[in-house]
């Protein structure tokens, strides 16, 4: 199984052109206990501003644009 990618979660329902990621990391876990298999999907929130930070500290190739990514949506827009 794929859960995705940890740490990059978004609405892959939402418009390219307003694409926004989400300000929580999804992973998923799978374990056996007692023969009965388990899988837990887990969301570990962090703070966008800081995400953003960081992107724009880091020096890497189109930085703002990633950064762009964690900012909050227009509430006007579309």
């Amino acid at each position: 199984f794929n859960p995705g990618s940890a740490g990059f979660a978004y609405n892959r329902h939402q418009p390219e052109e307003d694409f926004k990621a989400d300000s929580w990391a999804d992973y998923a876990v799978l374990g056996v206990d007692q023969g009965r298999i388990r899988l837990e999907f887990r969301r570990v929130p962090f703070d966008p501003a800081e995400m953003v930070r960081i992107i724009l500290a880091s020096g890497v190739p189109y930085a703002e644009d990633q950064a762009a990514r964690y900012q909050p949506r227009d509430p006007t827009g579309p």
